[in-house]
């Protein structure tokens, strides 16, 4: 397996965010899977980062497009900046997407391109 260099990876805003890589497993037997992930800064460690399907997703199908939600948990969280994985996971029969576009409240984040695994 060969990973690229966190370099590659295009950061379009001032979001704190590092560390994306996408994949896509394409060793049998089948299905696919589709995965992503990444690190967002949050408030709190009481934060959870999930990342959800864009609707609608746009023109390009092989681009894929995700929302990042931030969910408060209930409870008494210290507040201490802090680092939360991000993580998307897929099925896929095929493989469509050859990049993951992450949106926070309607701006890009991030341009990350998927890595196909043999």
């Amino acid at each position: 397996m060969q990973l690229k260099s966190f370099d590659e990876v295009r950061t379009l805003d001032l979001t704190e965010n590092k560390n994306w890589y996408a994949w896509i497993d394409l060793m049998p037997p089948p299905p696919n899977n589709l995965s992503l992930v990444g690190e967002i800064m949050v408030a709190n460690p009481g934060v959870k980062a999930i990342l959800t399907p864009r609707v609608p997703q746009g023109i390009n199908p092989t681009i894929l497009m995700l929302e990042l939600i931030l969910v408060q948990r209930t409870g008494f969280w210290p507040q201490m900046m802090t680092w939360v994985e991000a993580r998307y996971d897929k099925v896929v029969a095929d493989n469509p997407y050859k990049f993951i576009i992450v949106y926070s409240n309607e701006t890009a984040i991030v341009e990350v391109p998927v890595d196909e695994i043999h």
